[in-house]
């Protein structure tokens, strides 16, 4: 007999479950008392990752996970970009917006203007604008496809004066390419 199931041969299967003996009673849970409102995910995990009694592969995959979640969270800026930032909004909706901000740059903030002098910069822009002179659109000219063709195939069909096209480029009546050479 040659071929055939033999029990207990070949790769040993990787169970998808848990098994009891892979989770030991005193990792299960972290060890100190629920805060208040219960667990949050960030809080179990990081519970996880603090709990020295819990099995080092645990604790890797749940420092791994907290790792992401705390790439992602939104860091409060630095004392220099905060100032930077303070320096741009310094005297909005105040008086001073005008002064501190350039007004005909095209990349003014209008919303930073007190009610009053809004007005004021509305009917500037909009007086500016009338004073502009219009730019004249040539219109378009429409040439039909004998105007746009039609030099091509007069250099086709003879009427334009030779060029320096050789004689394999010349038109030969009917077709467009001349007809094979007999080399005999």
């Amino acid at each position: 007999m040659r071929g055939g199931y033999r029990p207990g041969s070949g790769r040993p299967r990787k169970s998808p479950f848990v098994t009891a003996k892979d989770v030991r009673p005193e990792d299960a849970v972290p060890e100190e008392v629920p805060p208040p409102g219960g667990y949050t995910g960030v809080t179990w995990l990081m519970a996880v990752v603090n709990n020295e009694r819990a099995a080092p592969e645990r604790r890797d995959k749940a420092a791994a996970v907290l790792v992401g979640i705390e790439a992602r969270r939104v860091q409060p800026p630095g004392k220099k970009l905060q100032a930077e930032q303070n320096a741009k909004l310094a005297g909005w909706q105040t008086h001073w917006w005008p002064l501190l901000n350039d007004t005909e740059a095209p990349d003014f903030d209008p919303d930073g203007l007190i009610p009053e002098d809004r007005a004021a910069w509305e009917a500037k822009r909009a007086k500016r604008q009338a004073e502009q002179p219009k730019r004249a659109e040539p219109e378009p000219t429409r040439r039909s496809w004998d105007e746009l063709l039609g030099e091509r195939e007069r250099r086709l069909s003879g009427d334009l004066p030779e060029t320096d096209w050789g004689d394999d480029l010349r038109y030969e009546g009917s077709h467009r390419f001349p007809p094979p050479v007999d080399d005999e």
